[in-house]
């Protein structure tokens, strides 16, 4: 099985201010930018017919994602996320943590690995941990 075929959970730390687009669409718009830097995929959503057998990409909306200022925030996605009772439990999935940055002069997309757990810290213990 391929890893993009794993559910995990995915948590990107980036500057607010270098994410293109809108205040209120930076975490779509950061989750794009992965699937298509990262990943090298398209993003995945609940809405698609028919569903993908490997399940869509769940965007969470954290604090400080529209900020008027220049500051870090987190973005938070759920890969693979499937309809039903066939969900994995939430402790049992792998956690992956990036740093981000978008280079708006040179359109150049950066995003680097810190971190990858499949042990059973909360977000925010591994929020902390990567400040």
């Amino acid at each position: 099985m391929d890893t993009d075929d794993v559910p995990k959970r995915i948590l990107i730390r980036a500057g607010v201010q270098q994410i293109p687009g809108a205040p209120d669409a930076r975490p779509w718009n950061i989750w794009e930018l992965f699937c298509t830097h990262q990943l090298h995929r398209e993003v995945r959503t609940s809405s698609q017919q028919p569903q993908s057998e490997l399940g869509s990409d769940e965007v969470h909306v954290l604090p400080n994602f529209d900020s008027p200022y220049d500051v870090k925030a987190y973005f938070l996605t759920d890969v693979g996320v499937k309809e039903g009772a066939d969900q994995p439990e939430l402790t049992s999935i792998t956690f992956e943590v990036y740093h981000a940055a978008y280079d708006t002069t040179n359109e150049q997309w950066y995003a680097s690995q810190i971190r990858a757990r499949s042990d059973t810290k909360s977000t925010k213990e591994i929020c902390t941990e990567t400040s």
